[in-house]
């Protein structure tokens, strides 16, 4: 996946918020994030990203720069967006 903040090895969406803060445990306090090597983002062109894209993102594209996103933004409205969708399956199946 692709969440809006980086990709995912797993397939489907990883819904994410980049505001909060990651909880951290005892263990985790104790030995520390120091050793977790980030990859460079990967430079979007406009190309790669009409390859790229699902049915239900959008490529955004500014003078500084092209990125990704869902058509729907808020979590709630794509869950309720892809019930509708199967609903309309199920019945067009009968």
């Amino acid at each position: 996946m692709r969440d809006g903040i980086g990709e995912n090895s797993r397939s489907g969406d990883m819904d994410v918020n980049p505001v909060q803060g990651k909880k951290l445990h005892e263990h985790a306090l104790q030995v520390g994030d120091e050793h977790i090597q980030l990859e460079p983002p990967r430079e979007l062109t406009l190309e790669g990203a009409m390859e790229y894209i699902e049915d239900d993102e959008l490529i955004e594209v500014t003078p500084q720069s092209i990125s990704l996103r869902k058509r729907r933004l808020a979590v709630s409205d794509r869950k309720k967006t892809t019930r509708e969708a199967k609903r309309e399956r199920d019945r067009a199946t009968f």
